[in-house]
């Protein structure tokens, strides 16, 4: 009774109780905090690996185009080679020189506009993939929940 009264114990078994209530709610909180740590862990592993599978940058568009101005130019020279094609054959026979080098300069232009309906420019618009910053995100705030797990299991 008189330890009770000077060290301010009412009862020892309801201290002993009190004590043993105490440390095994410790107990369980570190081992959750155990569960906790690993399950964090392996959630950041599988996104460690989701994040090396999805690509930073996705393509959001492509556009086909022609080049207006090199094309009316090439068409332009095509018309021109051919009207002095018509001249040039009025006055000469096919055999001659300047009339075979026209036709080989019709033939290349020709080829020159097929060549180009057939490889129009092409423009690739990328964006950052949504899927990848989500990965990203959710890695970042499960080394962070990760870190207070480790510091809350060393307290």
């Amino acid at each position: 009774m008189r330890f009770g009264a000077d060290e301010g114990v009412t009862s020892a078994a309801l201290e002993r109780d009190m004590a043993l209530q105490t440390l095994s709610q410790a107990d369980i909180d570190a081992r959750q905090t155990q569960v906790l740590i690993a399950a964090t862990s392996e959630r950041a592993r599988a996104l460690q690996k989701k994040l090396a599978l999805l690509p930073e940058r996705i393509t959001t568009q492509i556009r086909n185009s022609d080049n207006p101005q090199l094309m009316e130019r090439m068409k332009a020279r095509l018309l021109d080679l051919q009207l002095n094609r018509t001249a040039l054959a009025r006055s000469t026979s096919p055999l001659y020189r300047p009339m075979q080098e026209i036709d080989q300069e019709i033939a290349e232009t020709k080829a020159s506009i097929a060549a180009e309906d057939q490889a129009p420019i092409r423009e690739h618009t990328s964006d950052q993939d949504p899927d990848h910053e989500w990965a990203q995100a959710e890695l970042l705030k499960n080394q962070v929940e990760l870190n207070a797990l480790n510091a809350h299991r060393h307290c």
